[in-house]
């Protein structure tokens, strides 16, 4: 939310300033510290607006420390605190640790003084959890933004929203997960990475032969996969996770976002055919016959590695069999045909064929919730 997002980029500005006027103050306090004399630093962390390290003021108790800190945040739990001392028994150093109620600290019922290098734990309220929302989009009664708590799943939330609509296809259901997006970002770093070696090995390879492909097509992944926006997609089983399903059923993380389409009765067909291009779902065609309507495959397409990303995000790899028969799973509206390309076409650009594959599929999802 815009908002929010200026909120926190404006205390994220305060932690640096105050940061930056407080590190030469620090930086003097820790040059002057000695043996015996240990450095006036005391330390806050935990439930306080500005956690780090403070200079020891003069009679500092818990109440100014939080004060110089800017105050507890929201979450912050007053019933109990706990303070680390360090002590020195002889030679040996030892841990003490005070639990105290935090409340009776700060009105002054029990004031505690602090000594150098002690280090304040502001704890937060048991189960305190902040921005725990989930958005559902599309075809649900009551679409929207729904707060949930730990340990509530994808029925619940999906209950709560009134359940489906009648024109609601919860087998092609979009599912994705703030903590898949960032992986998914990464793996698209990587692969990039390696493409472009890839690429450049091939360059070095031409120079002392002709047989070698031009990288042009390589180069134009690379390009889409610096553009990409990752998904962070999970494949579910909606209908399964309704019925109460344990494994289907999975239980909600913040961020997380659900959207149902409407019944869409579509096949599409991209990648090395002659027209890419999308089609009425009939049951009765194969996978062949919908290649075939789509002008059949171009020269470099792979046909041994033909695959089927399903309208719930799944793949699947057809058989030996798969064209002629319907022993496999048949294919159902909403399901995406994809004819990759031959990597040995260029060289043996091995990364290639993982690279289209990952954006054919998160192309694939963007159609769906464009649609």
């Amino acid at each position: 939310m815009p908002g929010t997002e200026v909120a926190s980029n404006a205390a994220e500005l305060r932690k640096a300033s105050r940061e930056a006027l407080l590190r030469p103050i620090m930086d003097r306090l820790k040059e002057q510290a000695s043996y015996g004399n240990p450095a006036k630093l005391i330390e806050v962390s935990g439930a306080v607006k500005f956690p780090g390290l403070y200079p020891l003021a003069k009679n500092a108790n818990v109440a100014s420390l939080l004060a110089a800190a800017g105050g507890l945040t929201q979450e912050a739990y007053l019933a109990s605190a706990e303070l680390t001392r360090r002590k020195t028994e002889g030679d040996r150093s030892a841990i003490d640790r005070i639990n105290f109620s935090l409340k009776d600290a700060i009105s002054g019922k029990y004031p505690i003084a602090l000594n150098a290098q002690d280090h304040l734990i502001i704890k937060s309220q048991p189960g305190w959890q902040e921005g725990m929302v989930v958005e559902l989009q599309g075809e649900f009664v009551f679409p929207g933004t729904y707060t949930f708590r730990r340990g509530e799943t994808l029925k619940d939330v999906v209950e709560r929203a009134g359940g489906f609509t009648e024109f609601a296809y919860p087998s092609g259901a979009v599912f994705s997960r703030d903590s898949l997006k960032r992986q998914e970002a990464e793996r698209l770093k990587f692969i990039n990475a390696q493409l472009k070696q890839e690429i450049s090995a091939m360059s070095l390879r031409r120079q002392g032969s002709t047989s070698v492909a031009d990288p042009a097509q390589a180069i134009a992944v690379v390009d889409q996969l610096d553009n990409v926006v990752p998904v962070g997609r999970l494949v579910i089983d909606l209908n399964k996770a309704m019925k109460g399903n344990n494994l289907a059923n999975l239980m909600l993380e913040k961020g997380d976002k659900l959207f149902v389409p409407a019944l869409n009765p579509v096949v599409s067909i991209v990648g090395e055919v002659q027209f890419a291009s999308n089609h009425t779902y009939n049951p009765v065609l194969t996978v062949e016959d919908y290649i075939a309507s789509a002008g059949g495959t171009k020269r470099q397409a792979d046909t041994d590695r033909i695959y089927i990303v399903k309208a719930n995000g799944s793949v699947e790899l057809p058989n030996n069999s798969f064209w002629f028969s319907r022993n496999s799973a048949p294919l159902e509206p909403g399901d995406t045909i994809i004819v990759p390309i031959n990597t040995d076409y260029l060289d043996g650009l091995s990364t290639l064929s993982t690279a289209t594959q990952i954006l054919y599929q998160i192309g694939v999802a963007w159609s769906a919730i464009k649609d």
